[in-house]
């Protein structure tokens, strides 16, 4: 990590300004003409002309323009408008221009969702932005039309464009609407009006997003939206002068947060999903990173430290120091300009990590994520969701869930898209569900009433009596990286539940892992071991519990676009508690050799557990000034040395010279 004042320089360096202030609307929405010549002259001499290289021989190929009929057509069309635009922007081609007004009208008359129209929208403005000063009169007065008719199209309110500021859906489409407003704002200033509403939907849709950067529903579906609303962000601080995300301080943490999440690749050979690396999630969701021309977003919405730690983070996953995808045209909701536009030119990246906490927080959703490192596939994550937050749209039945990324294998998972059911949350469960799903979000929602990071780990504890309607059902979670050689992590989960007398309910205590995992059971007992690697995650709870394996069907889902995606089935594991202990003190052990030896000592809140004779983990709520439960090692344990990148404590204390 660098002296405080060199950080700060390089900062300074880097940072993308917000670009906001101009004089009048310019006519590329998100730059001016003397900013985009100074940029454009910059690529052409980086690593980014092999971009734009890559666009003008794809949209040199011959294409015919006819109409457009199918979803198969209009991913067609949109790829190829894509390309065109690139190249338009560097060699000035007024026939190409001239094809990709015509893909744009043709794309505008094709009927489809509103969430369908928003992705062409979008493409089209982009188009429009960087090609319409190429354009004969009649044509950009044609484009123009449709372009706005488009935008005011998407007031009818209905299923696919739902009044309703908290579903990511809102978002897509009121930034569909104010971008294509936006751009022909010059040629019919009546859409003033409707463009200020376009902005003030938007900008309450941000609120959305917690402090530390996670979104409710699902950081891919956060992700989806900020691919449409990011754009139009940007677009308004370019040309209005205008910050819609100024109330919403989440937006800056968003880079990092996904970031933070995510243990880079490739995690599979021959898994295209998880080629860049592998994410921790929750909700409905998977656990791909995004394309790189969306996370080259991230860098204008994030502070100036921020930028210099996602660029070398950015390098590793995608860049130069990974497998360079940032240099190909992808097809996952991104646009090749965004790369263009917002990689941070002429500066060597950071070592991957640093200037990233390994400790993170989002009080507003209670999501707390403890890493050990920023290295390598083989990086570990350790998460606690406590769902503090939740305001509608796609939703499981996630409240007080873990997760556990490790030596690119996920030891503790979840069931994804489509696989609401709490069996696959690694939550408990309440006479096999956690909630009756006819109850409403706010009595869905955790509170976390104790988080403590450390240099290794931490711990943090989450109330969910309102969850599962209890007197008390509190999960105490504590992890340590690394406490003695052999052992990769260990792990200790603390399950409070305290009942009214007259209650007669079941509990049990689940876990969703990776499919290719092999599972052995006993009595109070379980091993997943990966059959790659070698390693095994031991489980032992401080009861003999019965344990039985499970294996869910598979999913499908249809989306708005008439595109049907079908999901694998998932396993999971569930531990029964018998009537006479309603509870659960569980120790996880990650490790690459012997299987460690636990002994399980005492009872009642005075319990423990010992591995090996170096390491205890000890519950005691009467000191929850240390914290109900804890990791410690013995005076003979020798412990891993300090693991590297910064803690939040000690960027908190850095001399700010």
């Amino acid at each position: 990590m660098p002296n405080r004042s060199l950080w700060t320089l390089l900062a300074l360096t880097l940072y993308i300004p917000s670009l906001a202030g101009s004089a009048a609307l310019s006519e590329r929405l998100w730059l001016t003409d003397s900013e985009w010549n100074e940029r454009r002259a910059k690529i052409l001499k980086s690593e980014l002309v092999d971009l734009v290289e890559a666009a003008q021989t794809e949209a040199a190929r011959a294409f015919k323009v006819r109409k457009v009929e199918s979803l198969e057509d209009r991913r067609a069309f949109v790829r190829r408008l894509e390309t065109l635009t690139v190249s338009v922007a560097f060699n000035d081609s007024r026939a190409q221009a001239e094809e990709a007004a015509a893909i744009s009208l043709e794309l505008l008359r094709y009927e489809t969702s509103d969430l369908g129209k928003a992705s062409i929208a979008l493409n089209v403005v982009v188009a429009y932005a960087f090609t319409r000063h190429l354009l004969k009169p009649a044509t950009r007065q044609r484009l123009a039309s449709a372009i706005r008719d488009y935008g005011l199209s998407f007031a009818t309110i209905g299923k696919g464009n739902p009044d309703n500021p908290f579903n990511n859906w809102w978002g897509v489409t009121r930034s569909a609407a104010g971008l294509c407003l936006l751009a022909t704002l010059p040629s019919f200033p009546e859409v003033e009006a409707p463009l200020r509403n376009e902005r003030e939907r938007v900008a309450s849709y941000l609120l959305n997003y917690g402090d530390g950067g996670h979104y409710y529903e699902g950081t891919g579906y956060g992700i989806y939206a900020f691919s449409q609303w990011g754009p139009f962000a940007l677009a308004c601080r370019a040309s209005l002068g205008v910050d819609i995300a100024e109330n919403a301080p989440g937006i800056q943490k968003m880079g990092v947060n996904v970031h933070s999440l995510t243990v880079p690749g490739p995690q599979v050979e021959g898994d295209e999903r998880l080629r860049l690396g592998r994410r921790v999630f929750w909700n409905d969701d998977g656990s791909n990173f995004p394309s790189p021309s969306i996370a080259s977003l991230y860098f204008p919405f994030s502070n100036a430290l921020d930028q210099i730690a996602l660029l070398g983070s950015y390098n590793r996953i995608g860049g130069n120091a990974g497998d360079r995808t940032y240099l190909e045209i992808d097809d996952s909701h991104g646009h090749a300009l965004w790369t263009l536009l917002y990689y941070p030119l002429g500066a060597e990246p950071p070592n991957y990590g640093e200037g990233l906490n390994r400790n993170l927080f989002d009080h507003k959703n209670g999501l707390a994520v403890f890493r050990d490192r920023f290295q390598d596939k083989n990086d570990s994550v350790f998460a606690v969701y406590a769902k503090s937050f939740h305001g509608g749209g796609h939703e499981q039945q996630d409240a007080g869930s873990f997760r556990f990324l490790s030596l690119g294998t996920s030891w503790a998972h979840a069931g994804g898209q489509a696989k609401p059911q709490a069996h696959y949350q690694n939550v408990l469960l309440k006479n096999g569900i956690q909630y009756d799903r006819t109850n409403r979000y706010q009595a869905r929602a955790g509170k976390v009433s104790y988080y403590a990071p450390t240099e290794n780990g931490g711990s943090i504890s989450v109330d969910l009596g309102a969850v599962y309607g209890t007197a008390r059902v509190r999960r105490h979670f504590a992890i340590r990286y690394a406490p003695t050689p052999g052992l990769r992590a260990v792990i200790g989960i603390w399950d409070e539940i305290i009942e009214k007398s007259e209650e007669q309910n079941e509990w049990s205590w689940s876990m969703c892992f990776q499919q290719s995992l092999q599972l052995d059971t006993g009595s109070g007992r379980f091993t997943l071991t990966d059959p790659t690697s070698g390693a095994t995650l031991s489980g032992w709870f401080s009861e003999q519990h019965e344990i039985e394996s499970h294996e869910g069907p598979p999913s499908s889902r249809t989306f708005s676009s008439g595109f049907q995606r079908d999901y694998p089935g998932a396993r999971y594991l569930t531990a029964h508690s018998p009537e006479s202990s309603k509870g659960f003190f569980t120790v996880l052990v990650l490790h690459e050799g012997e299987q460690p030896k636990l002994v399980f000592q005492g009872d009642g809140k005075e319990r423990r557990a010992i591995i090996n004779d170096e390491v205890t983990l000890s519950i005691d709520q009467s000191k929850w000034y240390l914290g109900p439960l804890r990791i410690q090692l013995s005076d003979s344990a020798q412990p891993i040395a300090a693991l590297s990148g910064p803690t939040q404590a000690e960027i908190a204390n850095m001399p700010r010279d």
